[in-house]
């Protein structure tokens, strides 16, 4: 029997043989045994599995003929996958069961170098998504999630730049939304200021409060900067209608 896995791998190349275009994010191809991506772990069996996990993608990547691959920042602690996704529980967490934050970092970035190296050996730029801290998460959510705050990614920047390489972000404006106003600081600031690693965007609306991947209109607050920017875009709704799809579209082109 075919597991999961390889029906999730064989899908893409049907998908991409009949001239659709595939793009990769973060935990895909699905492992036939679950856990938390996490290249920021002080588990070295988790970080081993994680950045092979954003290798496997590279590759498959690479073979369908994209130049892009996104993954998740990092966590200060390795926990069930059962949570991710789930703010109200993760607002539960005991915070004093966390890693060590700037060892967990260092981790990440030596994680990361590690990608980009073999990314570019693949033809293919790896790219790092900010987290969503939502509001139900409060503080545990803040101190769980890495490269929350611009100066975490201009840290990340700085080792990258260091080794002769550079920070590409992937920016997820719904996801900067939510944290923005969980942790209290100015999403236009933040954008401003990680703009010279943004390398693509997922776009989305929210109320503020949680990751909705709502359609955006005319007032987003984000369009005058992407449209400015001419950077890979997707967008990132739940399941609409192709109307909705289109309206948006027209939207960000205008």
């Amino acid at each position: 029997m075919r597991s999961s896995h390889d029906g999730a791998v064989q899908c893409l190349r049907d998908v991409a043989s009949s001239g659709v275009p595939v793009l990769l994010h973060n935990y895909f191809p699905p492992p036939d045994k679950p856990f938390v991506l996490n290249l920021a772990s002080l588990d070295p069996e988790i970080r081993k599995c994680s950045i092979e996990l954003c290798c496997e993608a590279m590759q498959l990547t690479a073979e369908l003929g994209g130049k892009i691959f996104g993954a998740h920042a990092g966590f200060c602690s390795d926990l069930d996958p059962a949570i991710l996704g789930k703010p109200e529980i993760q607002g539960q967490l005991d915070v004093s069961q966390f890693g060590d934050r700037e060892q967990a970092l260092e981790v990440f970035c030596a994680s990361v170098l590690e990608l980009v190296r073999f990314g570019k050996s693949m033809g293919v730029d790896f790219m790092i998504e900010n987290h969503v801290v939502a509001a139900e998460s409060g503080q545990a959510g803040k101190e769980w999630l890495l490269l929350v705050e611009s100066d975490e990614f201009h840290h990340l920047h700085r080792y990258l730049r260091n080794q002769g390489h550079q920070l590409h972000v992937l920016l997820d404006t719904g996801h900067l939304n939510v944290t923005a106003s969980t942790c209290g600081f100015s999403r236009e600031s933040f954008y401003d200021e990680v703009e010279p690693y943004i390398h693509a965007f997922h776009l989305s609306d929210n109320n503020g409060l949680k990751d909705q991947h709502l359609p955006f209109n005319s007032n987003a607050w984000f369009l005058d900067r992407v449209r400015q920017s001419e950077r890979p875009v997707t967008l990132e709704f739940h399941p609409v209608s192709e109307a909705v799809i289109h309206e948006s579209l027209e939207v960000l082109h205008a």
